[in-house]
């Protein structure tokens, strides 16, 4: 009887520290691993993406495992292609902890550049999966039984005590350092208008106390600009909430470099609808119901030709 049936602590640890079981996050999934399944994950670091975690966090990080994850406990329907596939090589850092995790680590090494609650740039997004392509291996296991991943998942990182994980886990100088980075994010926050696209902060500016309305017809009336962010009265918030500008004037920069910018939470967050609102009420750009999306006009009056956005 295999381990995934039994979860077996011994047997699981012993295949997910296997070398033979390890490709490339660049290579990432094996034809012969079964993905489709929920189970546990393990992330390998190399010798140079071990010292640039070292110098990045003031302590010794060895080649070798840094990280254990599931897929799929309980109700959830991830599998491990979708987890380490979708979310962690080719997500961001709003939907994959353990990009986080590495984005906070790496921001002085990466030259990443953070620009609102757990959100990079499209750019610094691009930096952490290169480096996990270049740095990192991973090796999968699957385990059948969704109702006891996370148990098995606790008892094989307490065994085998990456020094990434943090949850639950015992103090280390390094697990310190990681703690503090990863609640530093905000210091890094900001960004400025790039190519032709305009100051979004300048623009709202120009908005206070007027209404905009997002894709599908919400109100969203300016009522202040700070130094960082939009006050905001719509349906949902009639006493006005702050929305911060940095994400606003990043999204803004990738439509006026690409044309084209999709409206969803993987390209530009959780506040979409007031972003697509900002940027539909620019000169010169062109809303896109289905789906959702802004596209930017050109002097002759249609979307210019170029690549379509990468996001």
């Amino acid at each position: 009887m295999s381990h995934a049936s039994t979860g077996d602590l011994t047997a699981i640890e012993a295949e997910l520290l296997d070398p033979a079981r390890r490709v490339a996050a660049s290579d990432f999934p094996r034809a012969d691993d079964d993905v489709s399944l929920p189970g546990l994950y393990a992330w390998f670091v190399d010798e140079s993406g071990a010292s640039d975690l070292s110098a990045a966090l003031g302590g010794d990080v060895a080649p070798g495992l840094i990280y254990v994850g599931q897929a799929g406990a309980g109700l959830s329907e991830a599998t491990l292609a979708s987890r380490i596939g979708e979310k962690h090589l080719h997500g961001n850092v709003r939907v994959s902890t353990f990009r986080f995790t590495l984005g906070s680590a790496l921001t002085d090494q990466l030259d990443l550049h953070w620009i609102g609650a757990r959100q990079m740039d499209s750019s610094s997004e691009t930096a952490v999966s290169a480096w996990m392509a270049k740095c990192l291996s991973v090796a999968v296991v699957p385990v059948a039984d969704r109702s006891r991943l996370d148990e098995i998942q606790d008892g094989v990182v307490d065994r085998l005590d990456p020094v990434l994980n943090l949850r639950g886990m015992s103090q280390t100088p390094v697990r310190g350092a990681l703690a503090r980075s990863r609640g530093a994010w905000h210091a890094h926050a900001g960004v400025a208008a790039t190519g032709d696209a305009p100051d979004i902060k300048a623009f709202l500016e120009s908005l206070v106390g007027s209404t905009i309305y997002t894709l599908h017809g919400s109100r969203n009336r300016i009522t202040a600009v700070t130094a960082n962010a939009a006050v905001v009265v719509s349906d949902r918030s009639p006493h006005g909430r702050p929305f911060p500008l940095a994400p606003v004037q990043d999204a803004a920069n990738r439509l006026f470099e690409s044309g084209e910018l999709k409206l969803d939470v993987k390209s530009v967050g959780y506040r979409s609808a007031f972003i697509g609102a900002v940027l539909s009420a620019l000169p010169d750009t062109e809303v896109q119901l289905d789906p959702p999306g802004i596209l930017r006009r050109t002097a002759e009056g249609s979307p210019p030709a170029g690549p379509e956005s990468a996001l």
